[in-house]
């Protein structure tokens, strides 16, 4: 299955099918998911944003350009998440501890132990 974005962060996270950012994690994990289980592959493919007008009208809530009878209507609250209702909360609570660590300043330094000394020190033969 192919499709377009104007964000080539987008192309980049399918290509790798990774990414640390919150919530694209949890939005991947769930796109892969379904990937998986219909057995179907996704290449996604850059295009410049000023040629892909028709995604910024979408955004844009406008639909003029758009034939009513293919809209697919999708209550969020209704779809059949795979990832998102387990995942959601556990990784929500993650990331909020991660970057409220982040706001408190660094970490101490590590304390260190001394090396050990090697065992033809310790015991020469």
């Amino acid at each position: 299955m192919s499709a377009v974005t104007d964000n080539q962060g987008n192309e980049s996270v399918i290509k790798k099918c990774l990414t640390t950012k919150f919530p694209l994690c949890l939005v991947l994990m769930e796109l892969t998911t379904w990937l998986e289980e219909l057995d179907l592959d996704l290449e996604l493919q850059w295009r410049r944003r000023d040629t892909n007008t028709e995604a910024d009208d979408l955004t844009n809530s406008l639909f003029g350009k758009f034939n009513p009878a293919t809209r697919v209507s999708l209550e969020v609250d209704h779809f059949a998440w795979k990832v998102l209702p387990s995942m959601g909360k556990g990784l929500l609570d993650l990331f909020t501890n991660i970057e409220t660590e982040k706001k408190e300043g660094p970490l101490p330094p590590r304390v260190r132990k001394p090396k050990s000394q090697k065992l033809r020190q310790t015991d020469p033969w």
